[in-house]
């Protein structure tokens, strides 16, 4: 689950057009957008979005939850040159309806 979440999001920020295609095709446009170099997202909606991405992604949104906190995810990402942060917290400031983003670090 880890190595699709990480594989997903590089393709993102590389602007994989399949990718793109997969984003924007999404029937959950309140919870995932592309604006310009920017990704936003909640973390069930990216859980979505990895699932019909790789069928080999556990379906269990908690499980992939757990694995996001205890993961390198960030660090893996900004060897690459890209990093995911809070966007906006939610009005409940809950995990599952914050928003967060994948953006481009300056080189």
């Amino acid at each position: 689950m880890y190595e699709a979440a990480f594989k997903f999001l590089l393709a993102v920020g590389m602007q994989d057009k399949g990718v793109a295609l997969l984003i924007s095709s999404n029937d959950n446009k309140n919870n995932v957008l592309m604006d310009q170099d920017i990704f936003v997202f909640t973390l069930p909606a990216l859980h979505q979005l990895l699932v019909a991405y790789d069928n080999r992604v556990n379906s269990v949104y908690v499980d992939f939850r757990k694995m996001l906190y205890r993961s390198e995810l960030n660090a893996q990402l900004a060897e690459h040159g890209h990093h995911i942060a809070l966007h906006q917290s939610s009005s409940a400031n809950h995990v599952d309806s914050n928003r967060y983003c994948l953006f481009k670090l300056p080189s």
